[in-house]
Order: C-alpha cells, then sequence, then structure tokens
C-alpha cells in the first residue's frame, strides 16, 4: 500500500515532534515537517504531497495569506488541508472560507488529530500529479525548460539562471497572479531577500523579452502575472 505523504507546518518544535510521531506511528504516512510559511510555499513548489496540517500560528506570514497561495495554486488546489488553529487566531468559519478541509481547536490530542486526517484521507483518492510541460509554445514566446532555450519570434534570448527560473515558474503559473513573497519563496527560497528583489528581477525580464515581454503583467496591490491566451 502506497504511504500517504503529509507536510506539516509547525513552528513549535516539541508539537511538531510528537505529532510527527504520532503520524509515522500508524505506518500509513511520511511525514516532512516545516515551521515557517515560507518553508511550507519552498516544499510545495518541489513536491505536492497528498494532505497538508498547518497550524495557523506562522512566525513570517499571515495564514490567510498563506492558505490563499494554496488554494490559488493549480497545483495544491486540490490538496487536502487540515488547519490547526485558536479560534481567536483564525476561526473555524474563516478557515473553511479559505478552503480548509478540516478545523482542529487547540489545544488538541495528536491522536485525535491522526484519527481526523485518516477519516480525511479516506475519502480521497490518491492524486498523481501531472509532470509540468517542459516545453512552452505561445504566441510569441517559445521555450525548452530542460534545454534551457527561449525564443522570442525565433530570436534566441540569453537569461542569467535567476531570471530563467523566474520565467519558468511565470510560464508554468501563467494566467494566475503571483504575489512577490509568492515568487520569493518559489525563485529566491526564502523570505531574507528584499521584495523589491523581484520587481527588479521583472523589469530586467521584460527587456530581454522584448515584446513578449509584454506578457508580464503587473496587478497593482497584488503581484505579477504571465498571460497567454488560451488555445482555440
Amino acid at each position: 500500500m502506497k504511504k500517504r505523504q503529509v507536510l506539516l507546518l509547525e513552528n513549535e518544535s516539541s508539537l511538531a515532534a510528537a505529532i510527527a510521531s504520532r503520524l509515522a506511528r500508524i505506518g500509513q504516512f511520511t511525514i516532512d515537517v516545516v515551521s515557517t510559511g515560507y518553508g511550507a510555499l519552498r516544499a510545495l513548489g518541489t513536491a505536492v504531497p497528498d494532505a497538508l496540517v498547518v497550524d495557523t500560528t506562522l512566525p513570517d506570514m499571515p495564514a490567510t495569506e498563506l492558505c490563499r497561495a494554496i488554494r490559488s495554486r493549480e497545483r495544491t488546489a486540490h490538496v487536502p488541508l487540515m488547519l490547526v488553529s485558536e479560534p481567536a487566531v483564525l476561526g473555524p468559519i474563516i478557515g473553511f472560507e479559505l478552503g480548509a478541509d478540516d478545523y482542529v481547536t487547540k489545544p488538541f490530542d495528536p491522536e485525535e488529530l491522526a484519527a481526523r486526517l485518516k477519516a480525511l484521507l479516506r475519502r480521497q483518492p490518491i492524486y498523481e500529479p501531472e509532470r509540468q510541460a517542459d516545453v512552452f509554445k505561445g504566441e510569441l514566446l517559445e521555450a525548452d525548460f530542460n534545454a534551457v532555450d527561449v525564443l522570442v519570434r525565433g530570436r534566441p534570448v540569453t537569461l542569467t539562471k535567476r531570471e530563467f527560473r523566474l520565467l519558468r515558474h511565470l510560464v508554468h503559473m501563467r494566467n494566475q497572479v503571483m504575489d512577490r513573497a509568492m515568487l520569493l519563496a518559489s525563485v529566491w527560497g526564502g523570505q531574507q531577500y528584499d521584495p523589491r528583489l523581484v520587481d527588479a528581477a521583472i523589469w530586467r525580464l521584460r527587456t530581454k523579452l522584448d515584446e513578449a515581454g509584454r506578457q508580464i503583467e503587473t496587478v497593482p496591490g497584488f503581484g505579477y502575472r504571465f498571460n497567454e491566451p488560451p488555445e482555440r
């Protein structure tokens, strides 16, 4: 029987150890533990788990922002999400409105959390995510992300490693708005960087892509989006 992969976000190390130990004893789960919202976004950018358990007391971002980011991404929109919270921090009504599938109130017994997670996953088929396309062919832009080749109307474009990673992420998430925090986590790998790095990198990328650079849209107050008309 295939074990179900659980990503646990808990910044209190003793509680994280207790939850992970209880889930591991069941024998049906493998558990990855992260302690920050940015850590969760980085992990989700690498692999999609079968379930997410998120403590809403985060040290680096509002839990509401993290939940919206999880549900706005095509790759993670389907993932069962269990929130662990004190009602004063994020109540169950808001939690469910943000896309949670279950809600556990603090303080709680790790045995109860494990039982509820088992019940939640019994209702979910094992999901095999589709491999992201490695070749993109748009109206102006073509990119082979394995070969690290980028063309604009057939003309080769030379990008730095960071610019290439930024373009790849925007293209994979095309037509979806990505805020600077999400781009920092996915492309730069953490929150320790100045968010203005994203703005500068976007400007350079637009310049190098010439007319295709206009497809990278600034959405005031939200972030950036790579626009590509759907295939007809």
